[in-house]
């Protein structure tokens, strides 16, 4: 989990990134965020869509954060994430998969840059 700096392991399928190393916590929060006053973009196919858990709305305000966000993996299926990209808790919905939320779907996001 993102949030938790945990990247997303049982039952997601999870691969690690090109050059074998997983995501650590500050490589996978840098991944994950988007939009601002910098208009950062996501890497690869990501999409970036409004950040729910904050109180900033884009269609008001100029500054707005956002979050990273591609295909879904994980969850009860198993879903599986294209090379390059690994799984990770989707932060728009309210499942844990660290207290107790085993099921939890995913996004899969993009690491195929970090080495």
């Amino acid at each position: 989990m993102i949030a938790g700096g945990a990247v997303l392991g049982v039952g997601c399928g999870a691969e690690a990134p090109t050059g074998g190393e997983a995501l650590d916590e500050s490589q996978a929060a840098l991944q994950f965020t988007c939009g601002g006053i910098t208009g950062r973009g996501c890497p690869g196919t990501n999409q970036c869509v409004d950040d729910p858990d904050d109180d900033c709305d884009p269609r008001r305000d100029a500054d707005c954060g956002g979050l990273c966000v591609g295909d879904p993996c994980g969850g009860f299926a198993g879903l599986a994430c294209e090379r390059g990209y690994v799984c990770v808790d989707d932060l728009r919905d309210t499942c844990d998969p660290d207290n107790g939320g085993a099921d939890c779907p995913g996004t899969c996001l993009h690491a195929g840059e970090i080495q």
